[in-house]
């Protein structure tokens, strides 16, 4: 019997190279490369969080490093906004050990407003994407043009996610804290109308 490579576990039947798997606050986070339609998870079927970017030449290692930053961040993000939707529908958005920590109980999540352990929890986390943002829009010169168009667009959004976070007092239970229509299409309208240099 053959030996399974990362590739063949995580992306079964698909042309993919693996090229890092970390564990970030419980999520698992698996760095890789194809041009193939990704599968769905086995456990929760989920389609992985991408990050579609127009560039044709290849990455270098400081340019992953960019792209995969804001990715965390928009996932975590992502994660904080929908984390009452997903505590209904029987999904922790965080780690058990982080709810622990903050005094949050899973059914915590899925109440019809946040209790002061939840947006103190909330408040780390968004912080922590916060600062993945801070981090990301250092490193956006690493990326050649569109890809740093592309990047920077997914950065503000996540930025401006954030800020209506914020703008709710970290209650993401009793608010819906997404960006509205028209704000995403000026963030996009915004993206391709900068200079390209």
């Amino acid at each position: 019997m053959a030996s399974e490579t990362a590739e063949d576990v995580l992306f079964p039947g698909i042309d993919v190279w693996v090229e890092r798997v970390s564990d970030a606050s419980g999520v698992l986070v698996v760095e890789a490369v194809s041009t193939a339609r990704p599968g769905r998870c086995p456990d929760c079927r989920k389609l992985p969080i991408l990050l579609l970017m127009g560039a044709q030449q290849p990455l270098d290692r400081h340019a992953v490093d960019c792209v995969t930053t804001i990715c965390l961040a928009a996932h975590l993000s992502g994660q904080i906004r929908d984390v009452n939707d997903d505590a209904r529908a029987g999904q922790l958005s965080f780690a058990e050990a982080e709810l622990r920590a903050f005094g949050v109980a899973p059914a915590d999540l899925g109440r019809a407003t946040s209790t002061p352990q939840v947006r103190e929890l909330i408040r780390f986390q968004t912080d922590r994407a916060a600062q993945l943002c801070a981090e990301g829009r250092t490193k956006l010169d690493t990326l050649a043009q569109p890809a740093r168009r592309d990047a920077a667009t997914m950065l503000a959004m996540t930025e401006a996610t954030i800020t209506r976070i914020r703008q709710a007092d970290h209650d993401v239970l009793a608010r819906n804290v997404t960006i509205g229509r028209t704000r995403k299409l000026a963030i996009a309208a915004s993206a391709f109308l900068r200079p390209r240099a």
